[in-house]
């Protein structure tokens, strides 16, 4: 068995976690932009969620009916709200990570079928923000599967300080007591000689 640093795989899956929720936290900023009307848009974000935000208002501005927008608002905010769980039960239970590596690759296809027919350069901005985030969900994925072969127990105590290089590796057997201590062997104490007895007779 191919023995695996268990701290690079869970750097692995800390850097990924933390890209998702930079993804997540520049959508936030780009669904609140519009509403101060400053004229800004920010690049760095996810698109589906802002994709119905806008879409509703530019129906509430054209029919305008107010319901569209609001129903918009609520729709992107459960939509960004399943993005962000995804990454909060990830800390605990590592199979999220998974699930939010599908829904970002669903958002990046949203994207790119988007985008077909009036490419513009500014998208490509977009298209590596979301190749870079993809990129770490995979590999935090990956050291994902890797480290369900490890318990959680044993995790935590590699990741600590003072562990046994022995138990930094997936699969690393621990050493036997008996490679780790050799025990010596006591020599019993040497009698002292005894004379020998003078077995000649008196005359």
């Amino acid at each position: 068995m191919e023995f695996v640093d268990i701290r690079t795989h869970q750097a692995k899956y800390d850097k990924a976690r933390n890209n998702y929720l930079l993804a997540i936290i520049f959508t936030a900023v780009n669904m609140i932009l519009p509403f101060l009307n400053i004229g800004l848009y920010f690049p760095f974000s996810m698109i589906i969620p802002p994709a119905f935000l806008f879409g509703g208002q530019a129906l509430a501005d054209e029919t305008g009916s107010n319901y569209y927008l609001y129903f918009s608002i609520i729709l992107a905010v459960v939509l960004l709200l399943i993005f962000f769980v995804c990454w909060l039960f990830s800390a605990k239970k590592r199979f999220f990570i998974l699930i939010a590596l599908i829904l970002f690759t669903l958002d990046t296809l949203f994207m790119l079928i988007s985008i077909i027919g009036q490419f513009d350069l500014s998208y490509l901005i977009d298209i590596a923000f979301h190749a870079w985030v993809l990129y770490y969900l995979i590999l935090g994925t990956i050291a994902w599967i890797k480290m369900r072969r490890v318990t959680s127990g044993e995790i935590a105590e590699a990741m600590g300080c003072g562990v046994a290089p022995s138990q930094n590796f997936i699969g690393a057997p621990n050493p036997p007591l008996e490679a780790e201590f050799t025990p010596i062997e006591e020599t019993p104490a040497a009698s002292p000689q005894q004379e020998p007895e003078d077995t000649t007779s008196e005359e």
